[in-house]
């Protein structure tokens, strides 16, 4: 995946900012957030209906405070099963941002140089002759490992339980640059890194993620998948697209139970709900959690040498067209959308997950968020 976002979540933004009035800071728009409550589910259902996608949920914090929660459509299209707000949808890359702010936690402790040679941790990764991968590198996507491109049926029916052994999935593959000297998204990153966190904390990734991350938080509903096990309020997944070749298709496809994603641990592989996602991004909205000071440094790029990279800790650090400082991160895998962006100066936090790829919503960038925010706090509108 690349920077993009999905059509679902840039048409529900543009239509949540048709009800919201402009000349609003503070209090006052977190009032008119809730007061347009029913605007924006009619807003929302609409743009559901018009892309025939199955089911969404979608969540605004403000202040600190939860906004707006709003779900609808189906988590379960043959039985007839209806979104929850406890409904868990597959957010792909935003776990990206779930396994930095996990690596985060070792920052602030000081447990962690972003320096060290990987290979020092993770000796199953072998050695690269175009040069020394740091944790800095795989953070920012400057490692030169590719994106996992030929992903065979036999890689969805093959589950991984720790996270070293799906480094096979890419221990082979050349690099693509000498590290630090270009940057090129590749998941594989985040798994690898999710094996250095492994190494660092001697115990398993996930296991430390959760006590680290998701149970001080009370992030109740959010859980790395296992498709070999019941687990309540997972969605199924749907796409008007082939799940292998992505092309446009009439007839909706249902993505098999059995489309195991345990291969990218850190960097795809966790159930949320849009609430608990707000709650994760209030986060890094406010000190609480992570000091100021650790914030601070989440709010920009990891700097690379000479490389302009936006990332940071799983994030894209940017600021929009006005110079408001945001943090974003959106994904997909065949059969759904997801979008987390937080406004750090105004304590704004935004979600969307959808369990579908619908009519034009298999992928499109997401490029209304400024727009959302403007309606929301009452700035100037950004260019369209």
């Amino acid at each position: 995946m690349t920077r993009r976002d999905f059509g679902l979540t840039t048409a529900l933004v543009v239509a949540f900012l048709g009800g919201l009035t402009a000349d609003l800071t503070g209090q006052a728009a977190a009032a008119v957030c809730v007061d347009g409550g029913a605007p924006f589910r009619d807003a929302v259902r609409a743009i559901h209906e018009e892309q025939h996608n199955v089911g969404y949920a979608a969540a605004v914090m403000l202040g600190g405070s939860l906004v707006e929660s709003v779900v609808g459509g189906l988590a379960d299209l043959e039985h007839g099963v209806a979104v929850k707000p406890t409904s868990r949808f597959g957010t792909a890359s935003v776990t990206k941002a779930i396994t930095g702010g996990a690596l985060l936690t070792l920052v602030e402790r000081g447990l962690v140089d972003l320096d060290a040679p990987v290979h020092d941790l993770v000796p199953e990764y072998p050695a690269q002759e175009r040069g020394v991968i740091t944790i800095r590198h795989l953070l920012t996507h400057t490692s030169g490992i590719p994106h996992p491109q030929n992903r065979p049926p036999s890689l969805y029916a093959t589950h991984y339980d720790d996270v070293i052994d799906a480094i096979e999935v890419f221990e082979d593959h050349t690099l693509l640059f000498e590290p630090g000297t270009a940057l090129r998204y590749s998941s594989s990153n985040y798994n690898l890194l999710a094996a250095v966190i492994q190494r660092l904390m001697g115990e398993r990734f996930q296991d430390y993620v959760k006590r680290a991350v998701l149970e001080p938080l009370g992030l109740e509903h959010t859980d790395f998948d296992d498709v070999r096990w019941v687990l309540p309020d997972r969605t199924r997944r749907y796409a008007y697209f082939d799940p292998w070749s992505y092309t446009s298709a009439e007839r909706l496809h249902r993505i098999p139970g059995r489309w195991d994603y345990s291969f990218n641990p850190g960097g795809g592989n966790i159930l949320s709900t849009a609430v608990d996602l707000v709650t994760f991004g209030n986060a890094f909205a406010e000190p609480g959690f992570f000091s100021r000071e650790t914030l601070e440094t989440a709010y920009s790029a990891i700097p690379v040498g000479d490389v302009e990279t936006p990332w940071s800790f799983g994030w894209f650090a940017t600021t929009d067209e006005a110079g408001r400082r945001r943090l974003h991160i959106n994904g997909a895998n065949p059969g759904l959308q997801s979008e987390l962006t937080v406004y750090p100066d105004h304590d704004l936090v935004i979600a969307v997950l959808a369990n579908s790829w619908g009519h034009g919503a298999r992928s499109a960038e997401m490029v209304n968020t400024e727009r959302f925010a403007a309606r929301c706090m009452g700035w100037a509108d950004p260019v369209p």
